[in-house]
């Protein structure tokens, strides 16, 4: 705890960048360099403002709908630009962020940035101090929701999305608790209850060859092909490898200058917190282990 403790005011005492001093103008003008070098959006998020970084996120992200590559190569891109991006979300603005990634990333590419965001930055387990219990869990995955519907509301396709939330956050639990999916339909608006219950759920969390989220990315007008998760994975894995032993690297040094890359985002703020261990949580556990990750090449 004594550790922890240091990293945070490490943290918060050798950041060098301050929450609005880019303009999202100018932020829009690096939307190229991003896309062309995923890791340096971080940076640039740090810059913005939280609402900046809403609209950034979301011009990121239909930038690359765009790009005239492969359904695979787009998403590996689109995976590595939202990740770096919520790596930077400013200190209270780390639900609604995600909640923008989940109304903005095309359709036919979240089952693939869904299940990766899920094991890369949110997985449960993925720090030993903090063993949530299920209620915490659950109260985090519930307000978070709460998030991903209101802002998917205001999409064309808000109970494809917000399904898309359900299915990241139950990957992140690691099965427990068992009930956890249930629990976030009834986060739903009672019309998308049903299908999303009964249909889009059961294939979507299937195991094996009977996972599928056809029926998910086909009750879209307007998405592309779903691409292959182990192509675009392929493309991919290096370079979210490279950003993880990067951040474990750093987080693990003791240098006062070095700022860590990617440690706790302690905001009990961002999705309803709560107390513990001596110290307030928000949904905030993000991997520093580079241990553990099965990369299928």
């Amino acid at each position: 705890m004594k550790k922890l403790m240091m990293l945070i005011a490490a943290l918060t005492t050798t950041v060098v960048f301050a929450e609005g001093a880019m303009s999202l103008a100018d932020a829009r003008a690096k939307i190229g360099s991003m896309i062309a070098d995923p890791a340096s959006t971080t940076a640039i998020m740090r810059e913005l403002s939280p609402a900046d970084q809403n609209a950034l996120v979301a011009d990121l992200n239909k930038a690359v709908s765009k790009l005239p590559d492969s359904a695979e190569k787009k998403a590996a891109t689109c995976l590595l630009v939202n990740e770096a991006a919520i790596k930077g979300a400013a200190k209270g603005n780390l639900g609604s962020l995600i909640a923008e990634v989940f109304a903005t990333v095309p359709v036919e590419m979240l089952p693939f940035v869904s299940e990766r965001i899920a094991a890369d930055l949110f997985n449960r387990a993925a720090d030993p101090s903090k063993p949530f219990t299920d209620p915490q869990f659950t109260k985090i995955a519930e307000d978070l929701m709460k998030k991903i519907n209101d802002r998917a509301a205001q999409t064309d396709d808000a109970a494809a999305r917000s399904t898309m939330g359900i299915v990241m956050l139950v990957a992140a639990s690691n099965g427990s608790p068992a009930d956890l999916s249930d629990t976030l339909v009834n986060t739903l608006p009672a019309d998308q209850q049903d299908i999303v219950r009964n249909e889009w759920l059961p294939a979507a969390l299937a195991e094996g060859e009977d996972k599928n989220f056809d029926a998910i990315i086909g009750s879209s007008t307007d998405a592309g092909r779903e691409p292959v998760a182990s192509i675009a994975l392929k493309i991919a894995g290096p370079q979210v490898m490279e950003a993880m032993l990067a951040d474990f690297h750093t987080v693990a040094s003791d240098h006062p200058s070095r700022t860590p890359h990617l440690d706790i985002i302690h905001d009990p703020e961002v999705v309803g917190g709560f107390a513990g261990h001596g110290m307030e949580y928000g949904f905030d556990s993000i991997p520093r282990e580079p241990e553990g990750y099965q990369w299928q090449y």
